[in-house]
């Protein structure tokens, strides 16, 4: 095994003495951080309330808040927090202060020639690329353990995500009942805004263009030495052969396959049980009112 050579900026715990326990206001974000992490409605709204539940056990304007020896609860909460923020990647110090700007990762399909660019850049650095790529329809919290585990062994990130039709394509024979996102901003969006990645783009592969060799093309053409995939998923020989092919390595994560196949027959239940609350269209409309938000905001940048 290679060993990792870059260290995740971890969030530091904090002293007993120096921790907040703000029990009130701590309920929503935990609340909703429970529900982010049950699959819907999306990796941000995990993150979003992982960062506010931090934030609120700390200090605040360097005031220490008394209350009674539960500051050593608070700091309890807090290292639990921060552990979790740390396994999936999910925030760092710097991100914490708002330094991720999802929009500057994202390369719509007609910017696919920029990120390659970009690959030749970090290539004549002499920077370790790696790959990440899927599905992810819809992307949760298992998709962001990959890119986690792949951090230590590589400089640069990409995240690939397979075009809507050629999802359909694969998944038509499979008789999956499970809910499919037809947003593609908003799958580039919920990965961008983590830490670990560094771009964000569709997959530009062809309805005519053979599965088998446009992947080794694509690797060779960004340059990727490193691909993260889960230790079981099906597909893990013929990563190591792609990789192989152009002496590169995979980096697997143990059991994140089987979990995430877990976790997506209970987003099933999930959705099923708000069909039955006539609830499910409430999280469609969430999906396509962010969705024209992040629009706009990758539009912008790309035009500015």
């Amino acid at each position: 095994m290679i060993p990792e050579t870059r260290v995740f900026p971890k969030i530091e715990h904090i002293l007993p003495s120096q921790a907040r326990f703000p029990i009130p206001q701590l309920i929503e974000p935990l609340t909703d951080l429970a529900r982010g992490v049950n699959l819907l409605p999306g990796i941000e709204f995990v993150q979003e309330s992982l960062q506010e539940a931090l934030n609120l056990l700390t200090l605040h304007d360097g005031v220490v808040q008394e209350d009674r020896g539960t500051g050593k609860m608070g700091s309890l909460l807090f290292g639990l927090l921060a552990g979790y923020a740390d396994k999936f990647g999910l925030c760092t110090p710097e991100a914490r202060l708002g330094s991720i700007k999802p929009e500057t990762k994202i390369y719509p399909r007609e910017h696919f020639r920029e990120l390659k660019t970009r690959a030749e850049e970090w290539y004549k650095q002499e920077k370790r690329i790696g790959i990440f790529h899927g599905a992810f329809d819809f992307p949760h919290m298992s998709h962001t353990i990959c890119p986690r585990h792949l951090y230590g062994f590589t400089d640069h990130i990409v995240a690939i995500i397979d075009p809507n039709w050629l999802v359909k394509l694969q998944k038509e024979t499979s008789n999956e009942s499970r809910p499919r996102v037809e947003s593609m901003i908003w799958k580039m969006w919920q990965l961008a805004v983590l830490p670990t990645i560094d771009a964000v783009a569709e997959a530009p592969i062809e309805h005519d263009e053979d599965v088998d060799n446009f992947w080794p093309r694509l690797y060779d053409e960004l340059h990727i030495t490193r691909l993260a995939t889960d230790g079981n998923h099906p597909l893990l020989p013929n990563y190591l052969e792609r990789m192989h092919a152009l002496n590169g390595v995979v980096i697997s994560t143990p059991d994140n396959w089987v979990l995430r196949t877990f976790l997506m027959k209970s987003a099933t239940e999930r959705m099923k049980r708000l069909r039955e609350l006539d609830m499910q269209n409430t999280v469609w409309e969430k999906i396509k009112e962010e969705s024209m938000i992040y629009e706009k905001r990758v539009s912008s940048y790309w035009n500015s």
